[in-house]
Formats: C-alpha cells, sequence, structure tokens
C-alpha cells in the first residue's frame, strides 16, 4: 500500500523541521492519524533546543512528590519511654523500700519501778563458774551452798 502523496509531503517537512510546519501540511497532520503519530515518533526522538518543560520541573520534581505524601507516624522518642520507665521502677522501688523500713508501731519500753530496782537485786550472782559443766558444779558445792543457789534459782525473778 502506497501513501497518499500529501502524506509524503508531511512527512518530509516533518524530518526537516518537525516544529514549524507551512499551514496546509499542519492541517493535514491534524485531519491524519498516520501523520499525527509519526510527527510525535519523530518529536519524541528528535533532540531540539526547545525546552518541552518549565524551566526548574525536574528540580523542583522530588519536593513536588514529597508534599504529595502523606508525613510519617509520629513516634515517641525511646530515650523518653526509657526514661519514664526507670523514673517508675526508682519511685516504686524507693517507696516500698521506705514503707518497709519505716516501723508499724510505736515500741514500747518497760520501764521498772524505781523502788523495785533499789530494794531487790535484779541480777542474783549465780555460784557457777563460766567453764565447765553445770551439774558438777551443783555437786562440788557444800550441801547448804547448794540448796541456797537452788532456792535461788526457783525463786520468782523479777523480769517475768
Amino acid at each position: 500500500m502506497t501513501a497518499p502523496v500529501t502524506c509524503g509531503q508531511a512527512l518530509a517537512h516533518l524530518q526537516t523541521q518537525p516544529l514549524e510546519l507551512p499551514a496546509a501540511v499542519a492541517a493535514h497532520v491534524r485531519a491524519c492519524p498516520a501523520c499525527a503519530e509519526a510527527q510525535v515518533a519523530w518529536l519524541a526522538q528528535e533532540e531540539t533546543d526547545v525546552g518541552l518543560t518549565p524551566a526548574g520541573y525536574f528540580d523542583h520534581l522530588p519536593g513536588r512528590i514529597l508534599a504529595k505524601l502523606p508525613p510519617p507516624p509520629q513516634r515517641a522518642p525511646r530515650f523518653q519511654l526509657w526514661a519514664a520507665a526507670a523514673a517508675l521502677v526508682l519511685v516504686t522501688g524507693l517507696g516500698g523500700f521506705s514503707l518497709g523500713r519505716r516501723p508499724l508501731a510505736i515500741p514500747v519500753q518497760a520501764a521498772l519501778p524505781a523502788a523495785t530496782l533499789t530494794g531487790a537485786d535484779p541480777f542474783p550472782e549465780v555460784p557457777f563458774q563460766e567453764t565447765g559443766d553445770e551439774l558438777a558444779q551443783l555437786l562440788a558445792l557444800q550441801p547448804d551452798e547448794a540448796l541456797a543457789a537452788l532456792a535461788r534459782l526457783d525463786a520468782p525473778s523479777v523480769g517475768r
């Protein structure tokens, strides 16, 4: 199949000056789908000095794309979470420690009346020595001394 004469003339003009077409050729290119496709293909291959994009289009492209994206989700900094956890552990530990050391009741001190202290010796002398067997020491005493020592041991003490 051969191309019409007008298509051949349009292709010749497209190859020489694709952006400056005569009015008759431009009207034919608008009406003929094959020539319009040829013009687009030729312009895609052609390196021209005429800028097809506005100045600075590609310089600002990343910023425009990032402006259209949603912002990243806000996360709490990990340092603040660790600091809050450490403060909670510190307060809980120190609070429990101080509550454990605090006395639950007021200590009551026993006081003996002054007459009791002056009248009787609060610590009666025990005839036993620090070393040795107590039974052997008791048997070594004279019979009257042994009976006196047993009587003092049986007597009710002041602290009981």
